[in-house]
């Protein structure tokens, strides 16, 4: 191995059982790694303090010597250059102002993935990833779950803090063990009688009605009897409005009336 480039002499040499020997000089040209081109500031200077490299080209080399990479840059916005870490295992990515993850595909060796606070509406890219078995997109304001109907190779999924009504596509996630649908929006959990390998379910902070008979306790019920644990007790309640009973103002004056507003939702998601 040469971290130099330039030209290099190798001599190679056999010698057999009977003591006769030959050798071949090899002449070696040795090339710089090319240089990978990161357009993103903000992922370039997230990928220099990762690898400890300040100054100089990012190569190939150099991103193929990452395994696992936590990146932590809201204002990171374009991915390229990224899918030259072909070594890549684990990935972390906080970055609310990313909303293009196709570059993501190219990592086919990721086998856990976060992308926290990610504002894509595409991620259809996920499924490239067959090696994946850990999926988190908590707080990614993920509405749609289509994409994840053919990763049924996941194990770990994470997904709270997000906008998600229907559940119906995890029903053909049949590996899954651990799932999180904290802080949505989920009414009909039926979809979760097909998840027979499931130990772990967070449904707490959604819309489920739990009046005794209900669908969704019945469901609740079945996955307990199978050993699963279950959080669902606390659950979205309406907004709260805190103002006075009775006001009085003087007509033709500008007043401000005090009130105040909370909730239990999610503290990624306005109310109005």
């Amino acid at each position: 191995t040469t971290t130099n480039a330039g030209p290099v002499s190798l001599m190679l040499k056999a010698t057999d059982a009977a003591g006769l020997s030959n050798e071949v000089a090899v002449a070696v040209t040795v090339t710089a790694p090319p240089p990978v081109a990161i357009p993103d500031p903000s992922l370039e200077a997230a990928l220099r303090s990762a690898l400890g490299k300040p100054d100089g080209p990012l190569t190939g080399l150099d991103l193929a010597s990452l395994t696992s990479l936590s990146l932590f840059a809201g204002d990171i916005t374009n991915l390229s250059g990224l899918e030259a870490a072909v070594n890549l295992t684990d990935l972390f990515l906080q970055a609310g102002s990313l909303s293009n993850i196709a570059w993501l595909q190219h990592l086919s060796g990721l086998t856990s993935l976060a992308l926290s606070g990610c504002r894509a509406t595409d991620y259809s890219a996920l499924t490239a990833l067959t090696n994946l078995v850990a999926l988190n997109l908590d707080d990614c304001s993920v509405s749609n779950l289509d994409f994840l109907t053919n990763m049924t190779w996941l194990t770990q999924l994470s997904l709270e803090e997000d906008r998600i009504t229907n559940i119906a596509p995890l029903a053909t996630l049949t590996n899954l063990q651990f799932l999180s649908l904290l802080q949505n929006r989920v009414v009909d959990l039926l979809p979760l009688d097909n998840l027979l390998q499931l130990y772990f379910c967070n449904l707490e902070f959604n819309l489920l009605d739990l009046t005794a008979g209900s669908a969704a306790l019945n469901t609740i019920q079945v996955l307990a009897s199978r050993g699963v644990l279950v959080f669902y007790e606390s659950q979205r309640a309406p907004p709260v409005v805190q103002a006075p009973y009775a006001w009085t103002i003087t007509a033709g004056i500008t007043t401000e009336m005090p009130f105040s507003i909370w909730d239990n939702g999610p503290p990624n998601q306005d109310m109005t």
